[in-house]
């Protein structure tokens, strides 16, 4: 059935480009017979001429609420549901649950990432806190080596003194 609105659609994108700006509305009310809602509804149909397959034995209603899938899944979606044995308000529903699914999905993906975005925080940190710590030991051996070397160089002056006056 959509077959057919599919292609009328095609035909009111091309009128659209020919009429004045301003102007649709009343070409479409006067011209087709039809409101201008209706005439967005059978161009929508015919832009996502991908899925025409898909639309061609659905009605139109059924159609145009296969629409809020998206365009990737359409076909697969409108398969696995039954599209063509269900009613409007059954596929609707269907896309509700398909569309709540995919919201809860959602939310755990962004609940994982958050999680992982936290940890990495976290780790961030003990690393940071970790090269502090390493750098403040690097200062500390630092000063240790100095004060050694500083010892070493008072007691081989203390030898020299004790070695000149035992001579």
């Amino acid at each position: 059935m959509a077959a057919a609105v599919i292609e009328v659609g095609k035909r009111l994108i091309e009128a659209q480009k020919l009429v004045p700006h301003g102007e649709w509305g009343d070409y479409v009310t006067r011209s087709c017979g039809f409101s201008q809602r209706t005439a967005q509804a059978y161009m929508q149909l015919a832009a996502n001429e991908a899925n025409a397959q898909t639309f061609a034995d659905l009605p139109i209603s059924k159609a145009l609420a296969l629409l809020s899938v998206p365009e990737s899944e359409r076909e697969d979606f409108a398969a696995e549901v039954g599209a063509e044995s269900l009613s409007v308000r059954e596929l609707e529903d269907e896309i509700r649950k398909a569309n709540a699914e995919i919201e809860k999905r959602q939310l755990t993906i962004d609940q994982l990432i958050g999680a992982a975005e936290e940890k990495a925080a976290a780790e961030e940190n003990a690393l940071k806190a970790e090269r502090e710590q390493a750098e403040a030991m690097r200062t500390e051996l630092s000063r240790v080596r100095n004060e050694a070397d500083a010892a070493r160089a008072q007691a081989g002056d203390a030898v020299k003194r004790a070695n000149a006056v035992q001579e």
